[in-house]
């Protein structure tokens, strides 16, 4: 009797053992984290050209249908830049539909909702800022009445110089800065 009882708890147990046991959808994935490995232009770069091609490098293959416009974006402040993002092996590219602005913050932003090749999201957004380099802008007044050269985009610290040339029956002035006077001599270090 006692062998019917140790023997019948015994097959009790296997059947509870048995049904608890179910097979997990646990499925691993091999692989490093995925993550954003480098940026162009890097994080606080200063004097970044305003027609620059921004881009990210993961490291591993993303999934280029997790690779778009949401999950990689450019802002200057909380205003959105439009533009193409595409991908290309580890590499994603956001291309501004129009040149940045001068002198300018931006903000580039990677979603952690972008996905390896094998399905790994990254844990979470990379966020990295830049600065473009500055712009000396000159005109005449009247335009009719000479030349100015010097203008354009600098890198930051670039010693720069602006010239007017006034024309016959013209006389150079002074040159201003938003209204205000800046100087009388003809030839001008701004910096």
């Amino acid at each position: 009797m006692k062998m019917t009882k140790l023997l019948t708890t015994f097959i009790i147990a296997l059947v509870v053992l048995f049904a608890g046991c179910k097979k997990d959808d646990y499925v691993e994935k091999i692989g490093v984290c995925f993550q954003v490995i480098a940026t162009d232009p890097i994080d606080a770069a200063r004097s970044v050209p305003y027609d620059k091609i921004v881009s990210a490098t993961f490291s591993a293959k993303a999934d280029p249908a997790t690779i778009d416009e949401t999950t990689f974006t450019l802002q200057q402040g909380t205003t959105a830049i439009t533009g193409k993002v595409s991908y290309t092996d580890s590499t994603a590219t956001f291309t501004p539909h129009v040149a940045l602005l001068p002198l300018t913050v931006y903000t580039g932003t990677i979603s952690y909702l972008a996905k390896s090749s094998w399905g790994n999201q990254m844990s979470a957004n990379h966020v990295w800022t830049f600065t473009t380099m500055p712009q000396v802008s000159i005109l005449s007044e009247p335009i009719i009445g000479g030349t100015t050269l010097g203008g354009g985009a600098f890198a930051e610290g670039a010693t720069v110089t602006v010239t007017a040339n006034p024309l016959p029956g013209y006389v150079f002035v002074n040159w201003t800065e938003n209204g205000t006077f800046v100087s009388f001599s003809p030839s001008l270090n701004p910096n």
